[in-house]
């Protein structure tokens, strides 16, 4: 359909164009991308064929550059409405441009490398150029001369091809159309701007993504964002972002529910919030996210990044087993304790619960609870193991005592562990430990009798005479969110 139209409307201006099969097999070759309202730029155009071609494919700009006088004066007569301009290569047009050609030109110019650059840098975010060009088969890193039948031109080695475009994405497509007097066969390279690319892991909490990271990525030194551990750095307020980011992550954070702290965020609108951070956090380079994102939520993740001008890519993987939501373990704890009351167990055994206390969530600390973990199962039977850390984010010098504290009972404990894995965590590596943090006491570690916990207890820290309450601990028969 799209010949039959060509010979309709442009009848009489190109019957003599038709009848130079040579053309429209290049035209082929060349794999030019729809032009339907993009901007056309043909360096060295000649008589204007791939012009006129540009502006029956719908191209809302085209313009053609030739240094002969004589070709652009037929152009124009050719292929009225279309911008051709006698001038040198050295001189480009205005703006940038969707689809450059240069086709079996650049044998011909002095400066052909100087117009390579030119020309990327003319390309739209998007954008191609496409080089129809000659290979010298051989030698090194360089440009050949070589005598054709009429004239003499300088021939890039593949060597020399890739060393230019080492900086841009690019292809060879496949071969030109030869003609008598080539010295050398020719071929078709696509050449596009070069992207960071964001290698995009999203699947599942427990299919694997972690390790595909730790296997792949990591070891080729690519920049990694793990999603659960920027959550839980920005719940503490290590980073500035968005208010409204801050607080849903402060108020919902757990490490044992990433997958529901993720929806909960982009539930709230802040996917893009999100996107920029990871992006921000990296620079503009590669990198690989080891985060959880809810399947609708995917593409929408990888239309933003191309529009902060990443080249995305979504890795997807078989993964015959994956982790039970928190919600459905939780659900089957439950059906199995049901069970066991059913079966008269003779036991006193009661859920834990936990909060922490609000009135410490601005201090000058950064603190966590290893033991007891809410929710689960303590029996009379047993002592409550407690045991946790404190890291003062403003000194080093030691904290007071641990209180733990009940109705009727009081007791105090030392902060005495030396927890490594705790320093490496804050500081972010074993070697940027500051060296009055090494050997720093930073945890607690004891025990409770079950009756005490029975009641309640309150956990805080003891500074200077002063009581500072950290979290709060009940039992009850049902577990709790």
């Amino acid at each position: 359909m799209r010949c039959r139209s060509v010979s309709l409307s442009c009848k009489g201006k190109i019957n003599h164009l038709i009848r130079l099969p040579c053309f429209f097999s290049r035209l082929i070759s060349l794999r030019i991308p729809a032009l339907r309202g993009k901007r056309y730029l043909d360096v060295g155009c000649e008589g204007g064929f791939f012009c006129g071609y540009a502006q029956f494919d719908g191209a809302k700009n085209v313009i053609g550059i030739d240094s002969s006088s004589a070709s652009v004066d037929k152009a124009v007569l050719r292929f009225p409405g279309v911008d051709f301009r006698h001038q040198s290569f050295d001189r480009l047009p205005d703006g940038n441009f969707d689809v450059i050609t240069v086709l079996s030109t650049l044998h011909y110019i002095q400066d052909r490398e100087v117009l390579l650059l030119n020309l990327i840098a003319r390309l739209s975010e998007n954008g191609v150029l496409i080089l129809e060009i000659s290979m010298a088969p051989d030698g090194e890193n360089e440009w050949i001369s070589t005598k054709r039948l009429t004239d003499e031109g300088m021939f890039p080695t593949p060597q020399r091809l890739s060393a230019m475009l080492k900086d841009c994405a690019w292809k060879i497509i496949g071969h030109g159309v030869t003609q008598a007097e080539d010295p050398f066969p020719r071929y078709i390279v696509h050449v596009r701007k070069l992207k960071p690319y964001a290698w995009l892991l999203m699947q599942n909490p427990g299919a694997g993504k972690s390790t595909i990271i730790r296997r792949v990525f990591r070891q080729n030194n690519t920049a990694v964002i793990s999603g659960d551990e920027l959550y839980k750095r920005l719940a503490q307020g290590e980073y500035r972002v968005s208010e409204k980011l801050r607080l849903a992550l402060r108020e919902s954070f757990s490490p044992q529910c990433i997958d529901t702290v993720t929806r909960l965020v982009f539930d709230q609108g802040l996917l893009k919030d999100v996107v920029a951070f990871w992006t921000e956090h990296v620079g503009y380079r590669d990198f690989a996210l080891d985060s959880y994102v809810p399947e609708e939520y995917r593409h929408e993740v990888k239309q933003e990044l191309q529009a902060l001008g990443y080249f995305p890519v979504e890795l997807n993987w078989d993964n015959p087993v994956s982790l039970q939501p928190l919600p459905e373990a939780q659900s089957s704890a439950n059906e199995y304790r049901r069970c066991l009351a059913r079966k008269n167990n003779p036991y006193d055994a009661r859920y834990v619960n936990v909060a922490p206390v609000n009135a410490a969530k601005d201090l000058p600390f950064i603190r966590h609870l290893d033991f007891p973990i809410h929710n689960e199962w303590a029996e009379a039977q047993s002592d409550i193991r407690v045991s946790g850390w404190l890291i003062n984010t403003r000194s080093s010098a030691s904290l007071g005592e641990i209180y733990v504290s009940s109705d009727t009972e009081h007791f105090s404990y030392p902060i005495d562990k030396v927890r490594l894995d705790v320093l490496s965590h804050v500081f972010r590596g074993t070697e940027s430990v500051p060296p009055e943090w090494r050997g720093k006491a930073c945890g607690f570690n004891f025990a409770l009798p079950y009756n005490m916990a029975r009641s309640g207890f309150e956990i805080g820290l003891m500074e200077s005479n002063r009581k500072i309450a950290l979290w709060h601990v009940t039992l009850s028969p049902e577990s709790k969110p």
